[in-house]
């Protein structure tokens, strides 16, 4: 009995074996031939603020949340027509994972773009059709966060969480410069100012003080006792010489 049993569990899971993880699926889609895998067993949990592919009347599908089928699991390849590379990348039951590459028909690489358990993270890039890089930075479960920069246009913004950055204006610096601007203003606009009643106090004292020097000097009588003086003095000196 007991050897019977073992040979039906031995049985089962060579079985079980042979049954493959997943299935490999050719779709045409439009313009775009399709190589993927899908899982052979469905996926129990999901979670809502996630986006999620699967296969279903050889179409593949997304919805967030949730599936209508079988979830992609394994590799993934889109190609042109002409049988280029269009995209390439994998999935872990629905998610994509890992970096996922894209192509311009022409070869040229179109983007590169980090992904972990189905949310953008890590470094993305993007180029043009002729291969120069046009937008650099980093995604932080799949919102922008950090140095984001765009050669095309040659703008760097910062992002935190998915919102941008903006710096804060030093309040006391822009204080100091407009009180410095208003105070020359008003030197230059104000002639009853401080500094200009001053200053043309100073200018009036001196005008002031030289006229009064000069009509020190000048003094008439000053001068006419110094003639009489000196006429009467002669006069006096005269007679004392004919004595």
């Amino acid at each position: 009995m007991m050897y019977k049993i073992t040979l039906v569990s031995i049985i089962l899971l060579l079985f079980a074996h042979t049954i493959p993880s997943t299935q490999k699926k050719i779709i045409r889609e439009g313009k775009y031939d399709i190589e993927c895998y899908v899982a052979s067993k469905n996926l129990k949990k999901y979670k809502e603020h996630k986006v999620y592919f699967w296969y279903k009347s050889r179409e593949v599908h997304n919805s967030k949340g949730m599936s209508g089928g079988q979830v992609l699991d394994g590799e993934f390849k889109k190609f042109f027509k002409s049988n280029q590379l269009a995209e390439q990348g994998y999935f872990d039951m629905g998610l994509k994972k890992d970096r996922w590459y894209t192509w311009f028909e022409n070869g040229q690489t179109k983007s590169i773009t980090s992904w972990k358990k189905g949310l953008r993270h890590g470094s993305y890039k993007e180029f043009d059709s002729l291969g120069n890089l046009v937008l650099t930075g980093k995604f932080k479960k799949n919102e922008k966060h950090g140095k984001w920069i765009n050669y095309k246009s040659d703008d760097t913004i910062k992002y935190k969480r998915g919102k941008i950055i903006i710096k804060k204006i030093d309040s006391t610096k822009s204080g100091g410069f407009f009180r410095k601007l208003f105070r020359s203003k008003k030197r230059d606009s104000l002639p009853s100012s401080k500094n200009y009643t001053l200053k043309n106090h100073g200018f009036f004292k001196k005008l002031f003080s030289k006229k009064d020097k000069d009509s020190v000097i000048n003094k008439p009588k000053k001068e006419e006792k110094g003639f009489f003086k000196r006429l009467f003095g002669n006069k006096e000196s005269e007679k004392v010489k004919k004595k």
